[in-house]
């Protein structure tokens, strides 16, 4: 059985996973902004499918270690949830599953990037796509900002915390079934974050505080890039 591992902040290791994902990045965003506007849609397709292989290729090396434990290796935390939605938005440019991705993908996703936990364990290859999803699930939703020009509502950001909070119950009860811990809704992570506070139940609120306000602001952040259109337009291939 893998442990939880944390990766310290400020190692090595810590500064190599920031730069990785800063490589990842730069890459796409190369391609992005010279690729011509009629090969895009093929070549989405295939970042959708180099991000799901990447993360079924994982989940089988796991499977074939002996790993792989159905109260772990579910993608029922948020950034699981969010690497699936990447997925289908660039593979299908499904526009439904846009505003939970954005929220819950770049604040979810930063706050994994500065405070790392590898739930699946300390192996290289685990490591590996822990940065390749985590980063992921920022910049899709900000590709489809800056490249589609896909826009937000300004409630949107209410939107995403509902659609938290309506995921809470279900989870929970998973959890209780399996005796996992997604979404940490039965005790909290182990990395130094100031929104962790207190033990069960009480840190959950501060779950929900800490969503509202990222959420509040990163929608104000984004605010050049609400819609005032009825509905955004998708860009054929």
């Amino acid at each position: 059985m893998q442990a939880h591992y944390v990766i310290p902040i400020g190692s090595i290791e810590w500064w190599s996973g920031l730069l990785f994902a800063l490589l990842y990045v730069f890459l796409i965003w190369k391609w992005a902004t010279t690729d011509r506007v009629h090969s895009r849609w093929l070549w989405e397709r295939i970042w959708a499918l180099v991000i799901f292989t990447t993360w079924l290729g994982v989940q089988i090396f796991m499977i074939y270690k002996g790993w792989w434990r159905l109260n772990n290796d579910l993608p029922l935390q948020l950034c699981g949830i969010s690497n699936l939605l990447s997925i289908a938005v660039l593979f299908f440019r499904v526009q439904g599953f846009f505003v939970p991705l954005f929220f819950w993908g770049t604040v979810g996703g930063v706050h994994a990037l500065l405070t790392p936990q590898v739930t699946a364990g300390n192996h290289p290859l685990l490591i590996a796509e822990y940065y390749v999803y985590h980063t992921s699930i920022i910049l899709v939703p900000l590709y489809m900002i800056w490249v589609h020009g896909w826009r937000l509502r300004r409630s949107d950001w209410l939107k995403a915390l509902l659609y938290n909070n309506l995921l809470l119950l279900p989870i929970f009860l998973i959890n209780l079934w399996l005796g996992a811990n997604y979404m940490y809704l039965i005790e909290p992570p182990h990395v130094d974050n100031p929104f962790i506070v207190g033990e069960w139940p009480f840190y959950i609120l501060g779950f929900e505080v800490a969503a509202l306000l990222h959420y509040f602001f990163l929608s104000l952040l984004f605010r050049g890039h609400w819609k005032h259109a009825p509905a955004i337009e998708v860009v054929k291939p």
